[in-house]
Parts: structure tokens; C-alpha cells; sequence
């Protein structure tokens, strides 16, 4: 069923969350030029904010762009309340990527977000926005390059295919790799791929050396402390006994170790463990036993 085209007042409608980031100014001057020559093609997609009588753009926004630009008070809507958060963001997304409206670089972050928002697989971002699902993926790796790599494939001046070739590489790399393209008076993108090839068996290598001295640092570190444990000695009196392990826990320990201090005469000895116990319990660290020692001896 088709939609009803309305005509809104362009200063009640707002930006939505556009994929579009950069807008350039000659080319909406170009647009507002064909539009007071020859109207607008298409009407822009909104939808109303909370019953106020102001929208929200869904699809749209440089054309509401170049509307306010040229001056015109109105401009030809349809408005879409029908769509929930996930509904517009696949309206927009589906308009941008088949209009061609953004730059490689916005198409990976449009890509990312709605990844990101809605939990969608590269297939059905690239069902959605009608393309294929390699190319999804190629334009979201492309966000992993350093800023200046990602403004040259933005502003048109380097095939996305070159950034795909090198995203794998760490920043220092990637920019020995355009240092490449730029000597090299731009290589065909095949040898660009054997170059980066060899960045990245470089940057492996090293990754290699790098945990082998991670893991003797490691080994070093580890063998430090066991020598520091062997050498560390704490006060012991030789004339009492060793505490046991007893079964029942901590407290059934601490209290049958208590209990056999006190038969064997080390009151004092008794004494500070007892105290210690009780720092346990009250810490919740340690549980009476059912069954104490200490109870038959005073019973005895």
C-alpha cells in the first residue's frame, strides 16, 4: 500500500541518527540549485516525536538539507509512525547504500552500528541493504585503520580495496604500507596484497619474539617467588605440636588444635589461637562444628 506524501514544514523537522556524516557543501549547493529548478524527485521519510508536531528524519536528511538551503518553507514528506528504532535503521540504511550516499568509510560505521544495536549478522545487514555480505564485511574491517588511511578512502582519494588489504597490519605498518603506495606511484592492488603479505608475516614474527620474552620474563618472575618462599622463614616453636588437618572445616581444626595445646600444657599457645578464632568467626571466616573437643573438656 502506498504512502501518503505530505507537506511538512521544514523547521518542524529534526535530523534523525544519520549513517551520513559528512555533508559536502558544493554538492548541496548543486542540490538546492535543482530543486528550485526542477522540484524534489523524492519526498524525504520522517516520523513524529512523541505527538509534539515535530519529526524526526528516517530518510532523508540532505535533501531537508538542501530544502532549508534553498529557502523553500515545506517540503514533501511520509511520515512513517508505523516503524520502531529497528524499522528506521533498516529504511535508512537500505536508502543510503542504494543511493550511494555514503563514503566507504560511513557505510563500515552504518555497518558496525546496527551490529552493534540490534545484534545483526553481516548477512542480514547485507539482505537488508541489498548487498553482498562480503562487502559488508570489507567495509567494517575498514574502521580498524589508522584515522588518516580512513580519510583518504573517505574523501575518495584510495580504494577501499587498498584499506581492506592492510587492515590485518598494526598502525606503524600501516603506515609503512602507505609510504609504499605513495613511492610507488599507486601499485596495482595485487602487488599492493603481496606487500602487506610481507608486513604482516613481519608483524607475526615479531608477535613470536615477543611472547617467547613474555614467557621467560614469566618463567623468571614465577621462579623469583618460589626462591623468596624458600628462603622466607617465620618464627617457629620448636615445642609444640603442628596443627592437623581435621575434617569439618576451619572452626573443627581451629578447635581440635585448641583443645590439643591446652592437654598438652601450652596454655599461652592455646590462648592466641583462640583468639585468632574468633577474629574468624566474626568475619564470618570460619563455622562452629557440630561436635567441639573444647566442649568435652569442659565438661570433663
Amino acid at each position: 500500500m502506498p504512502h501518503t506524501i505530505t507537506q511538512l514544514p521544514v523547521d518542524a523537522i529534526a535530523p534523525g541518527d544519520n549513517d551520513r556524516r559528512v555533508f559536502e557543501a558544493r554538492k548541496l549547493r548543486e542540490l538546492a540549485d535543482s530543486i528550485l529548478e526542477h522540484g524534489l524527485a523524492q519526498p524525504i521519510s520522517v516520523r513524529s516525536i512523541d505527538g509534539s508536531g515535530q519529526y524526526q528524519i528516517i530518510a532523508g536528511e540532505r535533501r531537508w538539507r538542501a530544502h532549508k538551503l534553498a529557502g523553500i518553507a515545506t517540503i514533501p514528506a511520509i511520515i512513517r509512525d508505523d516503524l520502531d528504532d529497528e524499522g528506521a535503521a533498516a529504511i535508512m540504511l537500505l536508502e543510503n547504500v542504494q543511493r550511494a550516499d555514503l563514503n566507504p568509510i560511513d557505510e563500515g560505521y552504518a555497518y558496525k552500528k546496527r551490529m552493534a544495536e540490534f545484534g545483526w549478522t553481516a548477512e542480514e545487514i547485507a539482505r537488508r541493504a541489498n548487498v553482498s555480505a562480503g562487502r559488508v564485511k570489507d567495509r567494517v574491517v575498514l574502521l580498524d585503520l589508522v584515522p588518516e588511511v580512513q580519510k583518504l578512502i573517505g574523501d575518495g582519494q584510495l580504494s577501499p580495496g587498498y584499506g581492506v588489504a592492510m587492515h590485518q597490519l598494526d598502525s606503524n605498518r600501516q603506515r609503512i604500507a602507505m609510504r609504499y603506495v605513495r613511492e610507488a606511484r599507486r601499485p596495482t592492488l595485487s602487488e599492493y596484497r603481496e606487500v602487506c603479505s610481507q608486513l604482516l608475516a613481519e608483524q607475526a614474527q615479531e608477535a613470536m619474539f615477543d611472547l617467547d620474552d613474555y614467557l621467560v620474563q614469566a618463567n623468571a618472575a614465577v621462579e623469583a617467588e618460589e626462591a623468596r618462599k624458600e628462603t622466607r622463614r617465620f618464627p617457629v616453636n620448636a615445642g609444640i605440636p603442628a596443627m592437623e588437618k581435621v575434617l569439618g572445616g576451619t572452626g573443627a581444626m581451629l578447635e581440635h588444635y585448641i583443645a590439643r595445646l591446652l592437654a598438652e600444657g601450652h596454655e599461652a599457645e592455646a590462648a592466641v589461637v583462640g583468639r585468632v578464632y574468633e577474629g574468624l568467626l566474626s568475619m564470618n571466616c570460619a563455622k562452629l562444628p557440630a561436635e567441639s573437643p573444647l566442649d568435652a573438656m569442659v565438661q570433663a
